[in-house]
């Protein structure tokens, strides 16, 4: 391979540290004809532009070499102190006989590969993105901006007004569909340390022209929400099936549960109580000391995303919607009556995390299986 002069010189710009950066997408490189002076380089929509005198030209100066090479070793050092020590295991046959086999640069950035000797197949690093055109900051952004209460079009037209990237709504609802699936059979699995009253009321969602009711269970105190079902029927199976999920998320039941005034509450209680230790059955007055006010703001905050986020053709959809808020309410979001800390936080399972961090740890724990 033939390396041009100003390679040469953008490498040794490099070696003597003369690239800094400064900002997002803002380097500035040291010149080499006076150290003195340094030369600002912009990336702006993949494109690299510098003021120098050579770039004015047309040409691709050494300083835009600099910052290439700059990024390059960035991403591979990066990439070295993620590639921990950690069991790898062959994503097409599971064997855990593989070797590392270098690396793959793409437009994303540097992906460690693996060869393994059972099956004789490459495969990537699981991070979570594979096979994907985009860059994982752009699908996490989407994700965050639906959470947010965006519609899908929306946040089309935001990607590519702002970023100009051009992606498709379709595509976005593909992506929400993935990847709040993977991060929610992730989190599922997660238990917290509760308080001794919770809440639960129902809410309803149209879809297609039906409703469907929403039923939500949230603790007093760490403010997280401990379980959800979907039903197309107010009856006392339903309420059920609410409460044996939140007892299986919980390391310790509860002494009391404040409903409203649904009677299908009071059954149910009663058949998923542990012997020795009943749950108290509290209807919450619209006033006093103890009301279920908290589950109702929690209800009321669902019903307007609903309302902006996603015209729901489907039980499909209502389901994708309030994993998708869920995930967002409990681990991305901060509470002001929490001191901006999130629910998570409180109960004691995650501290405050993002999208791309849990469809990383996701993907991880998914391989490992």
């Amino acid at each position: 391979m033939t390396v041009s002069r100003r390679e040469l010189r953008a490498l040794q710009i490099v070696a003597e540290k003369g690239v800094t950066e400064i900002g997002d997408g803002l380097f500035t490189v040291v010149s080499r004809s006076d150290p003195s002076k340094r030369y600002i380089v912009r990336i702006a929509d993949g494109k690299r532009m510098c003021e120098c005198m050579d770039f004015a030209k047309g040409k691709k100066c050494k300083h835009i070499y600099a910052v290439t090479y700059y990024l390059m070793i960035r991403d591979l050092r990066a990439c070295l102190q993620n590639a921990t020590e950690e069991e790898v295991h062959c994503k097409f046959c599971g064997s855990k006989i593989v070797t590392k086999a270098g690396f793959r640069y793409n437009k994303n950035g540097i992906v460690q590969r693996y060869y393994c000797k059972d099956c004789h197949r490459w495969f990537r690093d699981p991070a979570g993105f594979d096979h994907s055109r985009f860059k994982p900051e752009v699908i996490a952004a989407a994700l965050d901006l639906y959470c947010r209460g965006l519609s899908l079009r929306q946040i089309s037209d935001h990607l590519e007004s702002t970023y100009k990237i051009k992606v498709s709504y379709g595509t976005i609802y593909l992506w929400l569909k993935k990847y709040v699936g993977l991060v929610h059979s992730y989190t599922s699995e997660f238990t917290g340390n509760f308080s001794e009253r919770w809440h639960a009321d129902e809410t309803l969602l149209n879809v297609r022209g039906r409703d469907l009711l929403l039923w939500n269970l949230l603790d007093n105190e760490t403010r997280f929400l401990i379980a959800y079902h979907i039903s197309a029927r107010k009856s006392e199976e339903e309420a059920c099936n609410l409460i044996k999920k939140g007892l299986q998320k919980s390391n310790s039941p509860p002494w009391e549960v404040i409903t409203d005034g649904n009677p299908a509450y009071t059954e149910a209680l009663r058949n998923e109580a542990s012997p020795g230790k009943p749950l108290i059955h509290v209807v919450g007055p619209l006033a006093g000391p103890v009301t279920n006010n908290r589950i109702e703001r929690l209800n009321q905050t669902i019903k307007k995303r609903a309302e902006n986020a996603l015209h729901f053709n489907g039980e499909c959809g209502a389901e994708t919607f309030s994993k998708a808020f869920e995930i967002f309410y409990n681990y991305i979001r901060p509470h002001l009556t929490l001191n901006s800390a999130t629910p998570a936080e409180k109960a004691g399972i995650m501290e405050k995390t993002n999208w791309h961090e849990l469809i990383m740890a996701a993907s991880k724990m998914r391989s490992k299986k």
